[in-house]
């Protein structure tokens, strides 16, 4: 479950993004000894050593001895053996997620043979940068130059034999350098922007590219560069025609597109961009965020119409993509409110595909990444003249088939009709897709009420219609894969949608069915009207079972939360409504408990946490399931507290977590610190673990937390079974962000069934690490169910399709508990039931081994599946079938 994250960012309230390191053409003088006030010895690659072995972006640096409590100022030395002449010195400071982790007050000093002699000196290096960017001058927040990393210190040459670092203001105490260059260098220093995505692109003709930002800034090849004083030149076709009171600014990343943008004045004036182009439809796709604060949002008006451009977190680049028609005077631009922009692409509607090649571009990095075209039907289909009348065809796909910008119709799901079923209380998924035979401009979709043959209402409102998006991702098993592909994920509330001619546009439906739902079959319908086409009704059926799903008590499900470093939930009362929000929408989801975190440092606020988190989800409705706390520092006594305070005020249990995923170098320490919590009387121990670490932690450890994966051994028959006969615990663990809906379900459901596991964990809730938007800045994808914009949160396929799979686990309990209540009582019912169930469990495949033979590896489970897309819900009706008939 590790957390991630890039070195090459600096994240948090205040973050910056500095990819500027500056590399000097001259000889570096190499010391002979390197000497620090103290260094990290209790992991390797953190000896004073490293500061100085020429390495700037490895995984070792210097640290100071934290474990121990090392007490500042701190230092690090230099020294060459003899006196070396020099002119220059480079400090690459240890930039993590957020420039805390930077030197506040340093100075640089060089041995004159007899005394220490000063060379730099700063003082406030990121407490100015602070107060100016929390303040209120507006100019200066987006003009303030920010504390670099990796500075440069060039003076007139002197001669030492060493040289020294000193820091004495850190916010946690310990000092982090990667590396200290020492150089004479003849001048010639350049800087090398690490960019982080966009491939030089090539301008095709009909379409607009911008890049907003200083004048100064260089854009890539394709893109216009716009600054706040770009006036409007008609000759040109594009400029500001109102830009009273903007400014430009550069962050200095991350990459060319994002690094920089204008900033809109908070008045009532609207700042108004003008592009001169023919009259018809287009897209527009708008980049907004900002690497060093929140981006505030805005709302834009194009040619009299509004769109809203949501406020993100910082460091967060959320592209929004809207159509719009262009008049004869083109298009006019305007942004209402404190707007950023950092680049603008318009392109007309009938280039969709090389309008969706710019922007693909614009995030996935243009080395190392290579495309991996995902399967999906593609043939044609057959258009007749009412089609083409209509502009469209509707058709009715599976939950588990995605549908891509490319995918087509298959002859059997072109349908008028649109069907679901559920349970009272549950909420069921239902899906359709659009694809144009003509340009489809504006099309509306609205939703009836739906009433049953009785009378009875099920209200529209509470029904969810959704449009999926589709954007670049990670492909395959994601984490560090290098291939990607246009992938269907996100589900945003729907709003009027342009359907170009070829492509595919899917919609998704979340039925909300109330606890006290009236059995039967309620009918509407879904009305879909365009612009320029003709409108058209499709019948809406959803059925209501005569029955409740019962509630697995005995089962666990939850989810890791993730997220940046210092996030998190259940955390601060202060946060009590995002915290709600979210453990609503994990219970709504099928989740019933949390998995906690806990900083590295116990402290007494350990106590008062776990009564928050306990008054949350009670709040929330969640049982009184354990909950997991991953703390690497807990002790035997301190466990013991913990225990005594959750049996004092009946809290719910705590599962003490102190290492996680023990592979390899952790295992020793992980069996020293279970040997001694299992002497802590009437508590359980848990951690994440393949079956090596079973092997050696023993009946040290009480819920074990399986990986599915090849190497590990994953045998769930031999693990139930060694589980049951040691007392002790079998729950295994996933990740939850691969967008594969047919694997993630079987995982969730059928799988879980099979595997007689108790209990399923996910990585991971929300688990972002750079730019949350964007899947190829880091070393590893980010991992996560759903995602953050505009203070809201938005689902995603893979979080709908584990609710599914936890559902479909439901009825399958369902139908064991009342094969086990009428056993005696319809004896041939039950058999019949018992035998479907048996059926279905024959045809479920949990033995890696398949998947090795049919799909070439055993982890393929997690993005392939043996069954059909339909499989799944026709074995979801069949067992609700026999629910039915033995609750008569």
């Amino acid at each position: 479950m590790s957390n991630l994250l890039s070195a090459s960012c600096w994240r948090g309230a205040l973050c910056i993004f500095v990819f500027g390191a500056v590399f000097s053409y001259g000889e570096m003088i190499k010391p002979e000894k390197v000497t620090a006030s103290s260094e990290l010895t209790k992991f390797k690659g953190h000896l004073a050593k490293f500061a100085a072995d020429g390495k700037v972006d490895g995984k070792e640096y210097w640290c100071t001895d934290f474990a121990n409590k090392a007490k500042g100022p701190h230092w690090l030395e230099l020294d060459f053996g003899a006196p070396k002449k020099f002119n220059q010195i480079q400090l690459y400071m240890y930039e993590k997620n957020n420039f805390t982790q930077l030197f506040n007050n340093f100075k640089i000093e060089y041995w004159d043979g007899t005394a220490w002699k000063t060379i730099v000196d700063k003082k406030d290096y990121v407490s100015k940068y602070m107060r100016i960017v929390n303040g209120l001058d507006k100019k200066d927040k987006y003009n303030v130059e920010l504390p670099d990393p990796a500075p440069v210190f060039r003076f007139s040459p002197l001669s030492a034999s060493k040289v020294r670092l000193t820091v004495s203001s850190l916010p946690d105490g310990s000092a982090r350098v990667r590396e200290m260059l020492v150089s004479m260098s003849g001048g010639n220093v350049a800087e090398k922007e690490k960019k982080a995505s966009a491939n030089a692109l090539v301008k095709y003709p009909g379409i607009y590219c911008f890049d907003f930002g200083p004048a100064k800034i260089e854009t890539i090849p394709g893109f216009t560069k716009v600054s706040a004083n770009t006036v409007y030149d008609a000759g040109k076709g594009y400029g500001w025609t109102s830009a009273a009171g903007m400014l430009d600014c550069d962050r200095r990343g991350p990459g060319s597109l994002r690094r920089d943008f204008v900033v809109s004045e908070n008045t009532g004036a609207m700042n108004t961009f003008k592009v001169k182009l023919p009259s018809g439809r287009y897209y527009l796709y708008v980049l907004s965020g900002d690497g060093v604060l929140p981006s505030p949002g805005c709302r834009l008006n194009v040619n009299g119409r509004e769109f809203d451009v949501p406020s993100n977190d910082t460091g967060d680049f959320c592209p929004e993509i809207f159509a719009c028609d262009a008049g004869k005077d083109g298009l006019d631009i305007s942004m209402k409110g404190i707007g950023i922009l950092n680049s603008l692409v318009i392109a007309p509607i009938k280039q969709w595909r090389e309008f969706s090649e710019i922007i693909n571009s614009i995030t996935v990095p243009d080395t190392g990444f290579k495309k991996d075209v995902q399967p999906t039907h593609r043939e044609k289909p057959q258009i007749s003249d009412a089609d083409r009348k209509q502009g469209y065809i509707c058709y009715v796909n599976s939950l588990q088939q995605r549908i891509f910008p490319d995918t087509t119709p298959l002859p059997q799901q072109v349908n008028n009709t649109v069907e679901a079923a559920a349970t009272p209380g549950e909420i069921e998924a239902a899906s359709f897709a659009i694809y144009g035979v003509n340009d489809v401009a504006d099309l509306n979709i609205t939703l009836s009420d739906l009433k049953s043959e009785t009378g009875e209402l099920f209200p529209a409102k509470d029904i969810d219609l959704n449009v999926v998006r589709c954007w670049p991702q990670r492909s395959g098993h994601k984490g560090n894969a290098k291939t990607w592909s246009v992938i269907p994920e996100l589900l945003e509330p729907f709003s009027a949608q342009d359907v170009p001619s070829g492509i595919s546009r899917q919609f998704w439906l979340n039925f909300n069915v109330p606890e006290n739902a009236k059995p039967g079959l309620y009918t509407g319908s879904i009305s879909l009207k365009a612009a320029n086409t003709p409108e058209k009704k499709l019948a809406l059926k959803f059925k209501v079972y005569p029955f409740k799903l019962k509630d697995p008590e005995d089962y666990f499900f939850a989810m890791y939360y993730g997220g940046r470093e210092g996030s998190g939930y259940c955390i601060d009362p202060k946060n009590k409504d995002a915290d709600m929000t979210q453990l609503l929408d994990m219970k709504k989801h099928g989740m019933n408990s949390v998995i906690l975190t806990f900083g590295a440092n116990w402290s007494p606020e350990i106590a008062e946490r776990l009564r928050y988190c306990n008054r949350l989800l009670d709040e929330a409705g969640f049982p009184k399931q354990p909950i997991p706390i991953h703390h690497q520092e807990i002790t035997p006594e301190l466990a013991a507290q913990i225990r005594d305070l959750v049996k004092k005020e009946n809290l719910r249990e705590v599962l003490f977590y102190p290492v996680d995923e023990p592979f390899n170098k952790k295992l020793d320490r992980a069996i020293e610190i279970y040997k001694k919590l299992k002497t802590v009387p009437g508590i359980r121990t848990y951690s994440t673990v393949t079956q090596n670490d079973v092997d050696k932690l023993g009946d040290t450890l009480d819920v074990r937390t399986y990986t599915i994966i090849d190497y590990a051994k994953f045998e769930p028959e031999r693990i139930s079974e060694e589980c049951r006969k040691a007392g002790k615990s079998f729950w295994w663990y996933s990740n939850a962000s691969r967008e594969y809906p047919d694997a993630v379900r079987f995982k969730a459901g059928y799988f879980y069934w099979k595997t007689n596991s108790r209990g399923q964990a996910y990585w991971a809730y929300a688990n972002f690490q750079d730019d949350a938007f964007n899947d190829f800045d880091a070393g590893s994808a980010e991992h996560c169910t759903v995602y953050f914009k505009g203070g809201k949160l938005f689902s995603t396929i893979q979080w709908e399709e584990i609710r599914e799979g936890i559902n479909d686990f439901k009825y399958i309990y369902t139908l064991e508990q009342l094969i086990k209540e009428n056993i005696g009582k319809k004896p041939e019912e039950c058999t019949k039931a018992r035998k479907l169930l048996d059926d279905i469990k024959a045809d479920t495949v949990v033995d890696l081994k398949e998947y090795q033979k049919r799909f070439g590896e055993q982890i393929a489970i997690h993005i392939k599946s043996f069954w059909g897309a339909e499989k799944f819900d026709t074995y979801r009706k069949m067992i609700a079938e026999e629910i039915i008939s033995l609750s008569k």
